[in-house]
């Protein structure tokens, strides 16, 4: 394997050139504190340029979270990631399908502008993880029968 070549910016971020991706400097003890307080579920709150991998930093510890737990019976939803864009939606489910193809970990991404039937079918399946617009997921909550957030444990938006 290559090792990537790291080029500093003059605008305060590096930029890993095998990948592409912006890293904000930081101290390593934010940088800890932040990876330490994802993985124990806790609330964190954090802000980055477009690129950054902001996505990869809030699924990976959701997918290791729900890898390391078995799943409930009736396969309920575990995460539901909450969005205000469809585009966002979209993009966020496509990220985690990518970083879970070696999982048996599932999502769905749901929102309006597209039939209902499908995100319907899917639910009653049952899915890992819920990607969902609030106006789509209102609509499951109120007409889809047996949607099911009891055994829900990560909120993500």
């Amino acid at each position: 394997m290559e090792s990537a070549e790291v080029v500093e910016r003059d605008d305060g971020l590096v930029q890993e050139d095998r990948k592409g991706v912006l890293v904000p400097e930081c101290s390593e003890r934010d940088e800890v504190v932040g990876r330490q307080g994802l993985l124990e579920g806790r609330d964190v709150l954090a802000a980055a340029q477009t690129g950054t991998g902001k996505t990869a930093g809030f699924l990976l510890p959701i997918l290791a979270r729900l890898s390391a737990t078995p799943r409930p019976p009736g396969n309920p939803i575990r995460a539901l990631i909450l969005t205000p864009t469809r585009e966002l939606a979209a993009q966020i489910d496509a990220a985690f399908k990518d970083y879970a193809r070696y999982t048996r970990l599932s999502s769905l991404v749901a929102f309006g502008g597209v039939g209902i039937n499908p995100q319907i079918e899917a639910l009653c399946r049952g899915v890992d993880v819920l990607v969902a617009t609030p106006g789509r997921l209102l609509q499951h909550m109120d007409e889809t029968v047996g949607f099911d957030t009891t055994n829900l444990r990560i909120l993500g938006t």
